[in-house]
This record gives C-alpha cells, structure tokens and sequence, in this order.
C-alpha cells in the first residue's frame, strides 16, 4: 500500500514541476482558447468602429492621410451627434502647417470628447531605461484627452491581456480600452481579455461613409466611436485567441467590452489542482481492486468533468478555471494504472506491436499505391501482396484480385522462372532483366523487372523459424525501347535520305569495315549540289528533302548499299574499296556526275542540278576518316572554283591553300592595321592624243615575308572576312588625297566592291573624302561590276542615288563577262562602261572580238556613256578600238601602274603624252 502511495504522490508532484516550470502553458492557452470560441457572446453595442479601410484608402488615395482629412471626419461625427471620439492613430508628428492648424481648430470646437493615441515603445537610450511615450502634439492636446494604446505580446507571440493605464512621470495615462468602457479604474492594473466576445457582431462603418454622408446616423447617434485601421497594407493587425488576426482597433474594443461587461478575466491558481488530485489519488488507493477498465473510465469521466465545470464557470463568472495541471495528473495515474497491470515488458512490447502493424500498414499503402508492378510471393508460388498497377502492366483485368494466385497463372515464362529460383535459393541476391509480354490483339510489350529474395523470421510457440520470400518489380519500357532504337538509328541514319550520318560513315571507315587486304586502296567521293538553297526556297522543302531522297538513291546505285552518307545540305559522299585506281576514280566521279544530270521528276517539278565533285584515294590498311574527309571536301572546293559539274581528285600541297588563305586573312587584318597596303595608279590615255586624261586606283599589297600578294587572292578574302568595307573606306580617301595634290586635274577612278554599296557608310565616306581633300566630285569615277545588279534592292537604288546627288560618276567595270543582262545599264544613271581585257586580247586576230566590240562601243555612244578598253598589251589591239570608236584606253602597253608621287611628276612636266600613237 505504501508503495502505491509513494509512486502517485511522486507523480503529483511531477505534474506540478511541470506546471512550475512553464511546460504546461502552451495546453493552458490551447484550453482556454476552445472555450473562447465555445462559449460566444454578444458585444454591447456601444461602442462603433470607424475603420480606416481598403474603401477609403483608395478613395482618398495618400496615406498617410492629411489632417485636414481628420479634421472633416471630426465634424462630420460631431454634425451625427455621436458620444465620444477616439483616434488609435499616431499624431506624434508635424505634416502640413496648415492641416495641422484645421485638425486642431476641429478638436477645439468639437463637442464630443476626442481622445488621441499614446503609443508606448522601449528606450533606446541607457539613459531612458524601460519605456518611452510617444504622445500627440501639444497644440492637438490643448483640446483633447490622451490614451494608452499599447499591447504586450507574449511568449507565443499572441495578445491575451489587456490594461487600465500607467504611470508615465507625473502624469497618469489612461488605457483607450478603459476611456471606451468608461467609468474609472485603478491603474497599473491588467487582466485577461474576454475573447469569447464575437469581434464579427462589433459594429464596424467605413471611414469613407462617414466623410460622404452615406453612414447611418441611428448607428453612430450617442455611441462612442473609435477611428482606426483595418486596411491589410497599413499593417495594424495583432494575433490574438480564437479570432486569429485582428486590426488593432477592434482589438481595443474586445478589451473595452471586456471591462464594460465586467468579464476581465483572472485564472485560478495551481492550489485547487493539486488538492483534487491528492483526493483522486486516495480513491484509486482504495479501489485498487476494482478492474482497470473501471478505474481508467473514471480518471476519464473525471477529465471531462473537470473541462465540463471550467468551461461552465468561465461563461458565468469571469474566471478561467486552470486545468491542464489537473489533466496531467489524471494523465499519469492512467499510465500508472496500466503500466501496473500489465508490466512494463508488456506494455514495451504491446508498443512494439502497435509500430509493427503500422510500418505493415505503411507498406501496403506503399506497395499498392506504387506506379510501378509490385508482387510480394511467398515459398509456396504464391502472392501475398500486389500493387494495384500490376494487373494493368500486365494487361490482366483491372479488377482482377491477384493476392492467393499462383504466379504461373500470371507471370511470363521468363520472369516467372527468375522468381521460382530465387525463392528455392537460400542466397538474397536480386535478379535484373528484361522479357517480352505477347498480348492477344495488341504488339508485343517489354518488361523490365527485378527479383529480390529475402528472408523473414517468424517466432513459432516453440522455436523461431525462416522463411524465403520475393519480390518482384516490373514496368512497362515498351516506348522507353522503341524511342532508344529510334536514337540508335537517328544516329546512324540520316532520316531524310535514309543514307548514313557523317558520324556513321566515319565509325564505319575507322571500324575497318572497308576490305583492308593487301594493297587495296579506298576511294572518298564528296558530291555537292549546286545552287540546292535555291531549289529549297522556290521549291520548298518538302520538295528539296525528296530531291535528296532522289540524288541518294542514284549514289546508292553507283557505290552500293551502304556506303553513301548525307552530311546535310545538298552535299553527300561515298566510299568504294575495291581495287581502285585512278582512272576508275575517273570513272566513277564522272558516272556519278552524269547521273546527277539527268532530270529529276518530283512531283511534276522537272529538275536538273549541276554538281561538283572532290575524291581522295588512300591506301586502306591505315585509314584516317576524318584525314581523308577533309582532303576529299579540299578537292571539292578546287572543283567548284573552275566552275559546275566538275570533279577534282585530291592532290599533295592542296591542303595548304586552305591554310594560306586562313594565313593570309589573318595578315590582311595586320596589314590594314599596319598600313601595309598601297595604291598604285594606272593612267588612261586619249586613244588619238596619247595624252593621259586619267587614272585608275588599283590596291596593292606588298608582304613584308611573301612579297607582292594578288589583288585577286587577297580581295576575295577581305570580301569573306568583312574587312572590305574597312579597306574601301581607306582606299577611297587615300585616292582623292593624292588626286587632289597633282599638278593638272584628271579623272581618278577607284573600284567599290559590291560588298561596299550595304555599307550604310559609303555615301558619308565618299563626300568626306571629296571635302577634306578638295577634289572636285565631277572628277570621280566609281567602278563597279555587274554582280552588284544582279538582284533588285531598293537600298542600292537609294545609295546610287545619293552618289549621283553628289555629283559622282557612275562606271560599269568587266563589261559583259557578268549576267548578260542589259536592264541596269538604262536603268541605273551610269556614265562609263569599261570593256574587259577577256574581249580585248583576240581583237588582233579574231573578227567575232572585233565584232562585238563595235557593238559595245555602239550601245554606248546610243545610250551616251563613255566607253574605255583596259588590258592594251599590243599595238595591233590599237587599230581595232580606234576603228570601232573608242576614245579611252589603258594598259601596259601604254604604261604600267605608277606610284602616286611618280603620276604627279607625270603631269608636272607639262608633255604627260606617254606614247605618240600611229594614225
């Protein structure tokens, strides 16, 4: 007996050290605030929140608001006769002088009591220890009262408690919760506020109302009124019991109604408790014999007894009844009642049942909530547990109930036979695979699926036993498959053309797949159509995919299955490795290239397509792909150099071109920069006079290592690289500089790149260069070709124009060696058409040139251009162009190009007649 005794009076005094300790206050607050909201009650009425709301924020659209406005919501309450007013707003600061003024001068004539708010916050000074008030001004005070609105949080963040007021220095500061309640009380005293009060019953009008004239005046007449925020993004809310988040003004009228209706709470202390408690304990002692259910149906009956009476008392009295230290005292007699009933083993091990059944519970929703094909089969074949997918995968009927079936009846041979093994072995290995799944009707379907053998101990009445169990998972990886064959074969084909990748084809050279024996060699064939964008954008492509179709079947036929690879575009290569050698090289290139002519039907369309082809040969027992991939695409470009449907075969030093070119842009981009480039000036002589009347800029360029590099290799590169524009800009003005500097003035013409007419600068450059060197714009010829024609653009209509504004001439260069097309030369405001030196050099001896000259020299003079022949080497060429009516001519014949410094001394002389010309 006396062993009882001591264990419950020792579990008293733990449930009161928990008490003491603070343990049990988040259960006390829990408790009161379900009888808060239990146990509702109607607010009195008295008091109506005005409420700075969403509504009149936005109708007055600052915040925060200005006095003025204050004021007039001061007069609009007075002229509703309402009782007193309190403002929960902050006026510890200056704003307008002049609102101020307004708001004070409504205070002074107001009739109702106005009270304004005093905010209390810590010191931040050591000086000021504890707290500091923040009051209204002094000129607002002159005419009203002044109250407390503080709040204290506590440790759960939340407000419980309100006041009266306190003691601030020599002057007492009310609470606005006790002006609101009215009547006097002590201050410095607080108590718990009453939230069982409905805040949602607390009239409430919007502040905009009352300034408008829309409130009800029987709500507001003779009540008291409290002005505060509502709005959310004015941020006065506060935390509070059973009503979650309020505004802080109708958290000041829950603790008004508090005191107005007397229900300022206090709780009871832990006395009480403990006394019920040492009573209860006494009974259990001398009812130890009674069952236990009995006993833990009265310590039950007795804690809702005791929340039953708390909750009772607190709705008739202003008391919360405490009960949580009685709660837990009741608490830890039932786990003492049922720890010595049945043991402490006992209990353990029901504890350990209780988690057993759960982790069991927690694996079957596990297992049969799973996405994946789940069956748990036990030794003797079959199932114990299943997921509900698992049916479905295994195209079974979705109802089907698969615990109890034997996994023959189910499983396919495969997976089958993997589970049967790891359920006869004794090892706990997983088996992985992959086995086909034959559905009536439907494709065949792909399982990917794992056997796991484990083994469970059972405890029997005498001995504890194993047992071998397994686990099969599986998913369904059909279309996980089918789009990996796919990816395989995107990676080896090409899906247009059906012909290999470029990769492929590499794989398969690298792979030896060619015939390595002896000394056979193998044979890189790259095919490049010609003008194929074209065809795609007239075309479409639709159509330009079925000419690649086309173009590689008739490859296939000439290098066999196999071995043709589309590398994009409209460019294919081949292999051959049989015995070849350079003729049969020959051969094939120039089969190939036939058959590439010959006409392509596709969808009605007639098409015929030039090609170019570049083929390398290299000995197979150590090839290099790649190596012979790009000698073959060398041999390509050389081949598309000399024109359409020709083939070149790779041969030693070609692949250094490629480097010389990257060389060369690289020093061309040195040079420009380094003004290692130079002009030179041909002179353009009167073909009766021999007199020089003008020159022709040609551009030069002079290597420091290579010496003299072509204008014919280095434009094209500064064409591609995009130094043309730079280099042009250079040559223009350097030209006019020293054009303006000689002696006589002549005509000075200077080549433009069709390049040069996108650069939106060329207009600007041309006239800066014409001012700064002074050279008159009538004196200079720009000379083009005929590619810059070739397609119509309103922006070179608009950039000739502007040349022509500026008094600049226009001249066609290489006549008739371009598009042969006639319309620019009407259309365009040229002034000279230079005949190339392609028809100058048979006029000796051919009469179709001389021909054709006399019927350039008549157009011109029809459509009056000037007309100049270049590339005079000879004086029989002289007697031709005088006879067809040229008058300009230039070569060397006449003279070569000269320095500038060389030409001014030319014309300084006076006699600048280079050559007496015979009659």
């Amino acid at each position: 007996m006396l062993r009882p005794l001591l264990l419950l009076t020792a579990l008293i005094l733990a449930a009161a050290g928990l008490d003491r300790i603070g343990a049990l206050h988040p259960l006390e607050r829990y408790l009161s605030e379900l009888r808060f909201e239990a146990g509702r009650r109607a607010p009195s009425g008295e008091i109506v929140f005005v409420e700075i709301d969403a509504q009149s924020l936005k109708a007055i659209g600052q915040w925060p608001w200005p006095r003025s406005v204050h004021a007039d919501l001061v007069d609009r309450l007075n002229e509703l006769a309402v009782g007193e007013i309190a403002f929960d707003i902050d006026f510890s600061a200056h704003s307008d002088a002049g609102a101020d003024r307004r708001f004070a001068a409504s205070l002074q004539r107001s009739e109702s009591t106005v009270v304004l708010a005093a905010f209390r916050q810590p010191a931040t000074s050591g000086a000021n220890s504890g707290f500091v008030l923040n009051r209204p001004l002094n000129m607002f005070l002159n005419s009203a009262w002044m109250a407390d609105v503080s709040f204290a949080l506590e440790r759960d963040d939340r407000v419980w408690r309100g006041g009266f007021g306190h003691d601030h220095g020599s002057r007492n500061i009310p609470s606005m919760a006790a002006f609101l309640a009215g009547g006097s009380r002590p201050l410095g005293a607080d108590f718990m506020i009453d939230f069982g009060i409905d805040a949602d019953r607390i009239e409430r009008v919007s502040a905009i109302d009352v300034l408008e004239g829309r409130a009800d005046a029987a709500k507001l007449k003779a009540r008291t009124v409290l002005i505060g925020a509502s709005a959310q993004e004015l941020r006065d809310l506060f935390h509070v019991p059973a009503h979650g988040v309020v505004p802080g003004g109708i958290l000041q009228i829950l603790a008004a109604e508090s005191i107005a209706q007397d229900r300022m709470l206090r709780r009871t202390g832990a006395a009480p408790q403990l006394a019920a408690l040492a009573l209860v304990a006494l009974v259990l002692l001398a009812a130890a014999r009674s069952p236990l259910w009995i006993r833990l149906s009265a310590l039950c009956s007795l804690a809702a007894a005791g929340e039953l009476t708390a909750f009772l008392v607190q709705q008739s009295h202003p008391v919360i009844v405490a009960t949580p230290l009685w709660l837990t005292g009741l608490g830890l007699f039932a786990l003492f009642l049922a720890v010595e009933e049945f043991g402490l083993k006992r209990l353990l091990l029901l504890v350990a049942q209780l988690r057993t059944r759960n982790a069991e519970t927690i694996l079957g929703r596990v297992i049969g909530d799973s996405f994946a094909g789940i069956l748990i089969v036990d030794r003797d074949e079959t199932i114990m547990q299943a997921s509900r997918s698992a049916a479905g995968i295994l195209s079974l009927d979705a109802d089907m109930r698969l615990q109890g079936r034997s996994i023959r009846e189910i499983l396919p041979p495969v997976m089958c036979r993997d589970t049967l093994r790891a359920l006869s072995s004794r090892n706990t290995e997983s088996r992985t695979g992959e086995c086909e799944l034959a559905v009536p009707g439907q494709s065949e379907r792909i399982l990917d699926y794992v056997v796991t053998a484990s083994r469970l101990s059972e405890l029997s009445e005498r001995q504890r036993e194993e047992r071998q169990i397994a686990c099969v998972t599986f998913k369904d990886v059909t279309r996980q498959r089918q789009a990996e064959s796919r990816l395989r074969y995107l990676a080896r084909f090409d899906p247009v053309t059906g012909a290999l990748t470029r990769n492929a084809l590499l794989q398969d050279m690298e792979k030896g797949e060619c015939p390595q024996e002896g000394d056979r060699h193998v044979a890189l064939f790259v095919v490049d159509l010609d003008r194929f964008e074209e065809i795609g954008a007239t075309l479409g492509h639709q159509h330009a995919d079925q000419l690649l179709e086309a173009v590689a079947g008739r490859l296939t036929e000439i290098a066999g299955p196999g071995n043709v690879a589309h590398l994009g575009g409209g460019r294919f290569a081949f292999h051959r490795t049989d015995d070849i050698e350079t003729d049969a090289t020959s051969r094939i290139a120039e089969t190939a290239i036939r058959r590439l002519n010959e006409t392509f039907d596709i969808d009605g369309n007639h098409l015929l397509v030039g090609v170019n082809i570049g083929t390398t040969i290299a000995i197979s027992d150590a090839p290099d792909p790649a190596g012979l991939l790009r000698q073959a695409e060398t041999a390509l470009a050389h081949a598309k150099s000399s024109g359409v449907n020709r083939w070149q075969c790779f041969r030693s030093g070609m692949e250094l071109e490629p480097i010389r070119r990257r060389m060369l842009e690289l020093e061309l981009r040195r040079a420009v920069r380094g003004r290692d480039l130079y002009l030179l000036y041909q002179p353009q002589v009167s073909i009766l006079s021999g007199e020089v009347i003008g020159v022709e800029a040609l551009l030069r360029w002079q290597h420091p290592h290579l010496g003299a590099i072509s204008p014919c290799e280095f434009i094209p590169i500064a064409e591609a690289c995009g130094l043309i524009e730079e280099i042009g800009r250079w040559t223009i003005r350097q030209a006019c500089k020293d054009a303006a500097g000689w002696e006589r003035p002549i005509r000075l013409a200077v080549n433009v790149s069709p390049k040069q007419f996108a650069d939106p600068g060329l207009v600007p450059t041309v006239g800066r260069a014409l001012e700064t060197s002074g050279l008159a714009p009538s004196l200079l010829d720009l000379e083009v070709t005929e590619s810059l024609f070739l397609h119509d653009c309103a922006d070179l209509d608009l950039t000739i124009g502007k040349l022509h504004d500026l008094g600049v001439g226009l001249a066609l260069d290489d006549f008739g060696t371009g598009y042969a097309s006639l319309g620019y030369i009407s259309r365009m405001p040229l002034t000279k058409i230079k005949i190339d030196k392609s028809f100058i050099d048979p006029l000796a001896d051919e009469v179709k040139a001389q021909a054709i000259v006399r019927a350039i020299s008549t157009l011109a003079r029809e459509l009056g251009l000037t007309i100049i022949a270049e590339g005079i080497e000879t004086a029989a060429q002289v007697a031709p162009l005088r006879e067809a009516g040229i008058e300009i001519v230039q070569g060397f014949y006449f003279h070569r190009p000269l320095p500038a410094a060389e030409i001014a001394a030319l014309l300084a002389t006076g006699n600048n007649v280079v050559r007496r010309i015979p009659a």
